[in-house]
C-alpha cells in the first residue's frame, strides 16, 4: 500500500507545502527521515510526532531515548497504524526551541503497483527556512529584513545566510534524488536482514 500524504509547514508565509507518496509499512522512524528530505531540514534537533486532536492531548511517538518519557517508540509503530485512511491527521514537530509544526494530512491510500514501493515527492511549494533561525515568526522577521537594503540588520543577516536567501525555492528533482537513495539503503537493509534471519534458521536447522 501507498500512502500520498500532504505535508504544511504552521505559520509560515509564504507556504511550505509537500505532498509525497511513501510506503505505507513506513516506520515512524522512516517517516521522519522521508520529512527530513522532503522538507529540507538537516535533522540536526529532536522530534516527535503527535497523533490526535491537537499537540496537547494526541498520542505522541519519538526516538527511544530517556528525554522522551511521555513519547512511545516510533521504531515501533508504522504509518499504516497510526493513519489508516484517507483523511487521517497527525502532527510532525521538530526542533523544540524553534518549534517547527508540520501538519501531515492522508490525502489517499492506495494498493501499490507492480513496480513496488513508491517513495517520492509529487509537488512542493515554498523554502524550507534555514535551520536555527528562530522559528516561524523570526523567519518572517528574517524574511522582511532582506526585503529592505537599508535595514540596520540587512548586512548581517546576508552573511548569516552565506549571501542570499529565495523563500520560493524548492528543487524537487534534487530531494527525489535524495528519496531514491533513501529507499535503496532500506531495501538493502531489509534483504540483509532476511538474509541473517535465514542463516540463523538454516544453523538452527544443522544442529538438530
Amino acid at each position: 500500500m501507498t500512502h500520498h500524504l500532504q505535508i504544511v509547514l504552521r505559520d509560515v508565509t509564504p507556504a511550505v507545502v509537500r505532498e509525497v507518496a511513501v510506503p505505507s509499512w513506513l516506520r515512524l522512524d522512516q517517516l521522519h527521515d522521508a520529512i527530513q528530505i522532503v522538507m529540507g531540514w538537516l535533522d540536526s534537533h529532536l522530534h516527535q510526532f503527535v497523533v490526535g486532536a491537537d499537540l496537547g492531548s494526541g498520542t505522541r511517538y519519538g526516538p527511544p531515548d530517556s528525554e522522551f518519557d511521555d513519547a512511545d517508540n516510533e521504531r515501533k509503530v508504522t504509518l499504516q497504524q497510526v493513519a489508516a485512511a484517507e483523511g487521517a491527521r497527525m502532527t510532525y514537530w521538530y526542533d523544540f526551541g524553534d518549534d517547527w509544526i508540520h501538519d501531515l494530512t492522508v490525502k489517499s491510500v492506495s494498493p501499490s503497483d507492480d513496480a513496488g514501493d513508491v517513495l517520492e515527492c509529487l509537488t512542493g511549494s515554498g523554502a524550507c527556512p534555514p535551520e536555527d533561525c528562530g522559528g516561524p515568526w523570526r523567519y518572517q522577521e528574517l524574511l522582511e529584513i532582506l526585503a529592505q537594503p537599508s535595514h540596520p540588520e540587512y548586512a548581517e543577516t546576508l552573511d548569516w545566510l552565506d549571501g542570499g536567501w529565495d523563500a520560493d525555492r524548492f528543487d524537487i528533482a534534487a530531494v527525489n534524488a535524495q528519496l531514491s537513495e533513501l529507499l535503496a539503503f532500506w531495501q538493502r537493509m531489509a534483504r540483509a536482514r532476511k538474509s541473517a534471519a535465514g542463516k540463523r534458521r538454516s544453523g538452527r536447522t544443522g544442529k538438530r
